[in-house]
């Protein structure tokens, strides 16, 4: 369950979804995007990485050769969705005092 969001513009804050990790949705004019803004190393000493989960009810997630993720209906096996290949220009951005 996520905490009650701080708007500012086109995106959405989520505060401390992770330890020292805000989750962050930018709305575009085509799609959204979603960001994970590490506050300090803290997560990362404690667990050599950060991981989101993400539950998304009556579908099925499908690894791609590109790293991107498709989402199919467990129904119909149809896709709904995809999480594209991660920009690994914007996940670099991580600056630690």
């Amino acid at each position: 369950m996520l905490p009650e969001p701080v708007l500012s513009g086109t995106t959405a804050r989520y505060s401390d979804v992770l330890t020292a990790t805000d989750l962050l949705i930018e709305s575009t004019r085509t799609r959204f995007e979603q960001f994970l803004e590490l506050k300090d190393r803290s997560v990362v000493d404690a667990n050599g990485s950060a991981t989101l989960t993400l539950n998304a009810k009556g579908t099925e997630a499908r690894a791609n050769a590109d790293r991107s993720v498709s989402f199919l209906d467990t129904a119909s096996g149809k896709q709904v969705g995809v999480l594209p290949t991660p920009d690994v220009g914007r996940v670099c951005r991580l600056s630690v005092r």
